[in-house]
């Protein structure tokens, strides 16, 4: 048996939307540092410096081709952000693992967190 709570709402008007908001409202911060949510596989250094580089090579490929240009900034916005955790570890892999190239990017990239909004 199939039952329909709810007919395709948009998700800041779902029943679920206002679960979140409730339980979220609640926990605050405490559900990352108590473990509640888990977040580790998405936000380590190793997967954050897989990230950096794949961003570095995307720019190094745009500035080849002239879809970019040598002084434009690189915005990121960062969705869900939490803690930060996987904003600091990029931006750190970014400026050091990814060699002179990614430290380049870093120069340039403005990035935006952003992690609660109806």
């Amino acid at each position: 048996m199939q039952v329909t709570l709810q007919p395709p709402t948009p998700f800041d008007q779902s029943i679920l939307w206002r679960f979140h908001d409730a339980y979220f409202g609640a926990r605050g911060i405490d559900a990352w540092n108590q473990g509640e949510v888990p977040f580790y596989s998405t936000s380590n250094y190793a997967s954050a410096r897989q990230h950096a580089g794949f961003l570095t090579d995307l720019v190094m490929s745009q500035l080849e081709t002239g879809r970019l240009a040598e002084d434009q900034e690189i915005w990121i916005l960062e969705v869900g952000s939490g803690l930060g955790r996987f904003a600091a570890n990029f931006l750190r892999a970014l400026e050091i693992a990814c060699g002179p190239a990614g430290a380049e990017v870093f120069e340039r990239v403005r990035y935006v967190l952003s992690d609660y909004s109806e």
